[in-house]
């Protein structure tokens, strides 16, 4: 595959330096790459609108890929010791609100994408290790203003919250069915 053609737009920020295509915001971030044959969007918060034209554009296309974290996207195989950081960094970005409004909104298939990546590297252990870290020390997490008599959770979006509870649940439903 020919990374030239998944770039979304002609905006001149987009950028191709050895096969990994960047996006210039305030330095170079890659934003994709070809791993082990397949195309990876690395998930990265620091530019959240390039990489969803990304997933938009490939979705239109028809193009598959799997989601990776800035760490990993500009290696060349993806390695056992970065498949949690992966799942973590996966898992995290449903917090962001333009991403989850995708989710939510069917645009692309979110959990199809992450079953397909733990059944790609058979990581499915990992990933109920992360799912219950997160859920714990993340999404779940808050803090009681006595005063107020009020919770105030980390993730303050209380459908990011149920939403992330039904993940686990979706995966092994979709891991079934395939």
């Amino acid at each position: 595959m020919d990374i030239r053609r998944i770039i979304p737009n002609k905006d001149k920020n987009w950028e191709i330096r050895n096969n990994i295509l960047y996006y210039r915001k305030y330095g170079m971030i890659a934003l994709a790459n070809i791993i082990d044959d397949e195309l990876y969007i690395c998930l990265d918060r620091r530019c959240v609108k390039p990489f969803i034209s990304l997933i938009m554009y490939c979705e239109n296309k028809n193009i598959d890929y799997l989601f990776c974290d800035r760490t990993t996207i500009t290696e060349k195989h993806i390695y056992n010791e970065n498949l949690q950081s992966i799942i973590s960094n996966t898992l995290m970005c449903i917090e962001e609100d333009k991403f989850f409004d995708l989710i939510v909104s069917g645009r692309f298939d979110y959990i199809e994408i992450l079953t397909r990546f733990l059944n790609l590297y058979d990581c499915h252990t990992n990933f109920k290790e992360v799912y219950e870290k997160l859920k714990s020390s993340h999404f779940e997490r808050h803090w009681m203003d006595w005063f107020a008599n009020k919770n105030y959770f980390v993730v303050k979006r209380e459908d990011v919250r149920e939403y992330y509870q039904t993940i686990e649940r979706e995966i092994k439903l979709s891991v079934f069915l395939s």
